[in-house]
């Protein structure tokens, strides 16, 4: 596909890099920007912000008013804590799938190491077996 059609390279990163930039840090934009600002229906409200009604404030455009510096700094501060707490459970849940791994491994090792015990106790009962060593 991208032998055929060089652009669908270089669609495939900006869409890459758009859904990585909204689910990473929260940052949204259309697939227009910035040409949709001059348009009749930008994807950005009257403050020039595009993030959700839910979702994380923005604490990188100037405050409003009505929104005093502690209140900017208690913003920035919440978001802080929230995107650590993000990252650590994240990291958490990958050191959880490595411990699990390890374990599986572990075990997989300790199953082929009794069947190669049990096939050398095979082969040398065969061995005593045919040498004559042991008389029933």
């Amino acid at each position: 596909m991208l032998t055929k059609d060089p652009v669908a390279c270089a669609d495939g990163f900006r869409t890459l890099v758009q859904l990585a930039l909204r689910h990473l840090f929260g940052v949204r934009y259309c697939p227009r920007c910035p040409d949709c600002g001059n348009s009749s229906r930008p994807c950005t409200d009257a403050f020039g912000s595009n993030d959700r009604k839910l979702g994380r404030e923005s604490t990188s455009r100037p405050p409003l008013r009505g929104i005093d510096d502690r209140t900017l700094v208690m913003m920035t501060v919440k978001n802080a804590v929230t995107s650590m707490v993000m990252v650590l459970v994240v990291v958490a849940i990958i050191i959880i799938i490595i411990i699990i791994i390890i374990i599986i491994t572990i075990i997989i090792i300790a199953i082929v190491i009794i069947i190669i015990a049990i096939n050398i106790v095979i082969i040398i009962a065969d061995i005593v077996i045919q040498t004559g060593l042991f008389h029933p």
